[in-house]
């Protein structure tokens, strides 16, 4: 089917149902004065459905005033009712069958070819190259003539060109469905830059992660310093512990023969012994206080070896939870990759 020129939009077609004919398409196969007592008074064209005024003023006149229907319709309800020949109130009207006949058998062209070249010789009508053109037009014309009153039938049924407000309807279809895209696209373009911006503050949150990872890796570094260093100083502490433990037994042994001694001294002498006695009391309870430090500072060591241990667990747990934390930025790091391809 051919598709006329779209760029008028208000350009009204020839023929119409109810709307009187254009005089210049019937001029095409009708002799002007068999159309001249058929023109309409209102719009100069061959009247549609004609209709004879009847009014009393204008009743003497030689004239018969005809009337499209439509136009008839139109002009009264904008002007009061008013009758249009005389613009006086109460016009009177009555249908003519012969008239109407008469215009129904007036044989004519089919009025979207008439439309076609119409339209072809007012603006050019660009589809292909310019020399196309003429090929273009003779491949796609209708040729058929009939009675007005056939026309319909034909345009409904049998013309193979396509008519001026279908080409509208279809023009204003693909406009709507151009703008849709449009939208669509605009859509799309703004959720793949929130996408864009949404990627890099991920970006900015996993470089902010990879600094804290090495935050806590140094930390951690530091604590194993300071654990190594704490278990050197439990086991000094522990050689020290032990060789104080040994010289005190050593000591304790030398005060038992000490004390044997004394007693066999006390038999000899005891004015001397008892001297000798006091100055090993005093002695004993030198050794006996040293030996009280000592295992004072032994509890000590053991609390010391306890609070390690206790820091040992809270480092434990502390590199438990790194290596979670690491587990989960890997798998962001895996999501936001997928995301990206």
């Amino acid at each position: 089917m051919l598709f006329l020129n779209m760029e008028e939009e208000d350009e009204k077609e020839t023929f119409s149902t109810f709307g009187c004919y254009n005089k210049d398409w019937l001029l095409l196969t009708n002799k002007s004065q068999k159309l001249n007592t058929l023109i309409c008074c209102i719009c100069k064209q061959i009247a549609n459905n004609a209709i004879e005024l009847r009014c009393k003023e204008h009743e003497n006149t030689e004239q018969a005033y005809l009337v499209g229907e439509e136009c008839l319709q139109i002009y009264l309800k904008q002007n009061n009712e008013k009758c249009p020949i005389k613009q006086h109130k109460n016009c009177e009207f009555t249908k003519n069958k012969s008239i109407r006949q008469q215009i129904s058998d007036l044989l004519v062209i089919c009025p979207r070819q008439y439309d076609l070249k119409r339209r072809k010789s007012n603006q050019e009508i660009k589809i292909g190259e310019q020399e196309n053109e003429t090929d273009y037009y003779s491949k796609n014309q209708c040729d058929y003539k009939c009675k007005i009153k056939d026309i319909k039938d034909h345009l409904d049924k049998s013309c193979k060109l396509i008519s001026f407000q279908q080409i509208m309807l279809l023009f204003k279809e693909l406009q709507s469905q151009l703008h849709i895209k449009k939208l669509q696209i605009e859509e799309l373009t703004e959720k793949n830059l929130e996408s864009k911006k949404e990627i890099e503050k991920l970006k900015k949150n996993d470089n902010e992660k990879n600094k804290q990872i090495q935050q806590l890796n140094n930390e951690i570094i530091k604590k194993d310093e300071q654990i190594i260093e704490l278990i050197n100083n439990v086991k000094n502490l522990k050689l020290e512990m032990d060789q104080t433990i040994i010289y005190f037994k050593k000591q304790i042994e030398q005060n038992q023969n000490c004390t044997i001694k004394l007693e066999e001294i006390v038999k000899n002498n005891n004015n001397e012994q008892l001297k000798q006695i006091e100055q090993f009391n005093v002695s004993i309870n030198k050794l006996k206080l040293e030996n009280e430090k000592m295992i004072s500072e032994r509890e000590e060591i053991l609390k010391i070896n306890n609070d390690n241990l206790i820091l040992k667990k809270q480092m434990d747990n502390i590199i438990t939870e790194f290596e979670q934390l690491k587990k989960e930025i890997n798998n962001n790091n895996n999501n936001n990759n997928n995301d990206e391809y």
